[in-house]
């Protein structure tokens, strides 16, 4: 018997590293509806908060996908004239994709964000979360974020609603 135990332990350590295990697989890059190339639009409610002052609006985000790396593009505001008279400076650099262990899961940095709100100027980045992109299944995604933007804080409310996105 113990002659079996170290063949078995032998095999295990020549041929377990070969065996691929989705725990262990490394998302690279994100996808939209499976493709390294695209654009997707994410809408719903965002709270931006100037100096403890919040203002709710909703806000649509255009993301472009060109070969695997991912950008905010284009980004409306509406809800109020406050939202309304947000200004932009885009594109908004998205990290690449981190999956969280055991889900569908992935989170990501928006890098870059410049937006004047009131005529105060809010700069930084903001951390988030997709929903149902890993892997790339092509369901409907949830995504949250947050970030602190000098003077400012940016935040989904509780979250946007996109279609498509994932990850390779």
């Amino acid at each position: 018997m113990p002659r079996f135990r170290e063949i078995l332990l032998l095999a295990l350590l020549v041929v377990g590293p070969c065996i691929p295990s989705s725990a262990f697989a490394q998302v690279s890059s994100w996808r939209i509806n499976g493709f390294a190339n695209g654009t997707v639009t994410a809408t719903g409610p965002v709270s931006i908060t100037v100096f403890g002052v919040p203002t709710p609006c909703t806000a649509t985000f255009t993301l472009a996908l060109t070969s695997g790396q991912l950008k905010v593009t284009g980004v409306s505001f509406s809800g109020s004239s406050v939202c309304n008279a947000i200004t932009i400076v885009l594109p908004w650099p998205i990290s690449a994709p981190t999956p969280v262990s055991g889900s569908t899961l992935v989170n990501f940095l928006i890098q870059s964000i410049n937006i004047k709100v009131s005529g105060v100027t809010c700069t930084g980045s903001a951390s988030g979360t997709v929903s149902n992109a890993n892997p790339n299944n092509g369901g409907t995604n949830a995504i949250t974020f947050v970030g602190s933007l000098g003077p400012c804080n940016f935040r989904s409310n509780p979250s946007l609603t996109s279609s498509g996105i994932g990850t390779q």
